[in-house]
């Protein structure tokens, strides 16, 4: 689905519910009830994440670790709401993570992109 504008939280979360085997999703102006609740149900599965220009806290990032053992991409455009010390333990935690990708991220510091292993 690309081109869709203005999708809730409600939605995204109806659209990927049945979508057990989902391997890549791209999200924009997404929320912490969206990002978890999708990643905890699809999360095993998704190698390609990219949140963009949404208001996700620790507590998305947290599910994300949690539940996205084979996550290789991770794009958080726009993010602007993250801390250095989630993203270092995200990158810890998801081992297969090769590209992280933080553009426009503004509250991550160079101490964090230092810090990645």
């Amino acid at each position: 689905m690309k081109g869709i504008k203005a999708l809730t939280d409600v939605s995204l979360i109806y659209i990927t519910g049945n979508c057990g085997k989902l391997q890549s999703l791209y999200t924009s102006n997404s929320t912490d009830v969206s990002i978890t609740q999708i990643v905890q149900e699809t999360g095993i599965n998704l190698l390609h994440l990219g949140v963009f220009y949404s208001s996700i806290t620790e507590a998305s990032i947290e599910v994300i670790a949690q539940h996205c053992s084979e996550l290789t991409l991770l794009d958080l455009l726009g993010c602007i709401q993250l801390a250095d010390n989630w993203i270092i333990t995200l990158a810890m935690i998801c081992t297969q993570l090769v590209d992280l990708a933080l553009f426009k991220c503004t509250t991550i510091t160079n101490d964090a992109i230092i810090a990645l292993p």
